[in-house]
């Protein structure tokens, strides 16, 4: 019966998004960690390094699947996943710090937060909203139609639309901000490129997304042979694009970005008898792989 539901397509192969290299290799840890079934795979470019699915599915199913329809070939996979809005709306806190880091990161005197600023995949208009709310001239932009009009009820308005094709023109914000959107875009380079587009002379980017197989703790369990397996459900395939501290940096400087940084974003110290062992995963983390979670940001020259 498995066989029967591959059969029937809806996946598509890939290349690599940041040098367009098809010579990927699988990586198998990836498969097992994940759960996958065939035709999807996770892979390691051998040009850049950056880890994707491919077999992925493909942008047919995955609008069915935004939709609420199970397309065949995800049978396989229980419908079980996260509710984004409630997700981000449970974010506040977090959208508080990253305003003020965000405001910190610029090194520009001529920027404030009367200037424009776009968030990328601005799901039920949370980061949006608390921005306004604190006197930033916030924009969004979202793909699903469901988030658009939750938003719109909160008094939020923002286009729908993709990352890959921005519907503001050139040269619009001052800020450019996603937050753990690009593992999922079908295009990353892309979408970073249009980031750039719209960006002002002067502007910068802040992309913040998963570290999940590039992290120093995955590491460390490939190497004692007790890499967990998850849960086979959608959220085994609904990220695409698995990047590391270099694949990030790298995305971001091949679509004309300067002065690019990355950093690795831990979550709580472990107590008591395990805390040397965090603080020596975190000291590891610094010089290999980096943390579950990474932070990139690179400035448009004026």
């Amino acid at each position: 019966m498995t066989e029967d539901i591959y059969n029937v397509g809806g996946a598509e192969q890939v290349v690599c998004t940041i040098c367009r290299n098809d010579n990927a290799q699988p990586f198998p840890w990836g498969d097992y960690h994940l759960n996958l079934l065939p035709p999807f795979h996770v892979v390691r470019c051998q040009g850049c390094g950056l880890l994707y699915l491919s077999p992925r599915p493909d942008s047919t199913t995955r609008h069915r699947l935004m939709q609420g329809s199970v397309p065949d070939i995800l049978l396989p996979y229980s419908m079980k996943t996260a509710n984004y809005a409630s997700v981000t709306r449970s974010r506040e806190p977090l959208f508080r710090k990253r305003l003020r880091q965000m405001l910190a990161l610029s090194n520009h005197k001529d920027f404030s937060t009367s200037q424009p600023i776009l968030d990328v995949g601005a799901s039920s208009g949370t980061f949006t909203l608390l921005a306004r709310q604190q006197g930033w001239h916030a924009f969004g932009v979202e793909p699903d139609e469901t988030s658009v009009k939750t938003a719109h009820k909160q008094g939020i308005t923002f286009p729908q639309g993709v990352a890959e094709h921005l519907p503001y023109p050139n040269e619009t914000f001052a800020l450019v901000h996603s937050h753990h959107v690009f593992e999922h875009l079908a295009n990353p380079f892309q979408a970073t490129q249009e980031a750039w587009r719209v960006l002002k002379p002067g502007g910068f980017l802040f992309i913040e997304v998963p570290n999940q197989f590039d992290n120093i703790m995955f590491h460390r369990d490939i190497l004692f042979r007790r890499v967990p397996q998850r849960e086979r459900n959608i959220r085994s395939i609904h990220h695409l694009w698995f990047f590391s501290p270099q694949t990030l940096k790298r995305l971001i400087q091949e679509a004309g970005f300067s002065n690019v940084s990355v950093k690795s974003i831990y979550g709580a110290k472990a107590k008591g008898w395990r805390l040397p062992f965090s603080l020596m995963t975190r000291l590891g983390g610094r010089f290999w792989y980096g943390g579950p979670v990474i932070q990139g940001y690179g400035w448009k020259e004026k």
